[in-house]
């Protein structure tokens, strides 16, 4: 209790989290862990030591009821998920394109003593021409154009080293979403699930048409960890 009133609120945040929080009213349980994660960004901390993934509240509550301690994980990207998941799974794969944010997600792996993650540093490479990054085949990002003429092939490709229908779950939440998808489609098991994070971008919507038709998807859009802005997850059901 003590924590929550030392908590300063400025008045611009709280109209906006009026606005939110009385637009996704489901989301009022999450309110103070909002505003307390709010603060860890302005203080610029180490975000992803939370040690959770970095979802939609209410869709990464969903995802701590569904994990069980025998299941297999793939994930995309890599951060606060990969310690929250190497701490509930079985195993834990994970493949991260940045090479700075690699060597700091390592080191506390290594601190915290985790043994139960391949951790898989996969760099994009120089491509002929400028990819569609909505194209599933086309192995683009649509990053803010950080990575026009690259390629994230060998990144999206690393899940195809395991056998079809292996993994219980594979998090899609890091570059080349689209082409990820593609390639984890067949790599999970019959009632395993796909998440799609953001999946409210329209550069999303060929892939889950094409690769994920034949899924049952469960919703969640509203709040979630470090931003003022609301945003969609959606878990794809084999």
């Amino acid at each position: 209790m003590s924590l929550i009133k030392n908590i300063q609120i400025p008045f611009k945040l709280l109209r906006l989290a009026f606005y939110l929080f009385s637009k996704y009213p489901k989301d009022i349980p999450f309110y103070f862990d909002w505003i307390l994660s709010l603060r860890d960004k302005k203080n610029g901390q180490n975000t992803f030591l939370d040690r959770r993934p970095w979802l939609t509240y209410r869709a990464a509550k969903w995802l701590d009821s569904y994990l069980k301690p025998q299941m297999r994980v793939f994930e995309y990207g890599s951060g606060g998920s990969t310690v929250f998941f190497a701490q509930r799974v079985k195993q834990v794969v994970s493949v991260e394109h940045n090479p700075q944010w690699y060597q700091v997600v390592e080191r506390t792996l290594y601190e915290l003593e985790i043994s139960n993650v391949e951790y898989i540093l996969k760099e994009p490479e120089k491509a002929d021409r400028e990819g569609d990054c909505s194209d599933p085949s086309s192995y683009s990002s649509g990053f803010q154009n950080k990575f026009d003429r690259m390629s994230f092939c060998e990144y999206t490709k690393v899940i195809d080293n395991y056998p079809d229908a292996y993994f219980d779950l594979v998090l899609v939440d890091g570059r080349a979403r689209p082409s990820c998808i593609m390639h984890a489609a067949k790599k999970v098991r019959q009632g395993a699930i796909i998440i799609l994070d953001n999946s409210d971008r329209e550069r999303y919507n060929v892939a889950q048409t094409q690769c994920l038709s034949n899924y049952k998807s469960v919703r969640f859009f509203g709040i979630g960890p470090y931003s003022t802005e609301s945003w969609e997850t959606i878990i794809f059901v084999k």
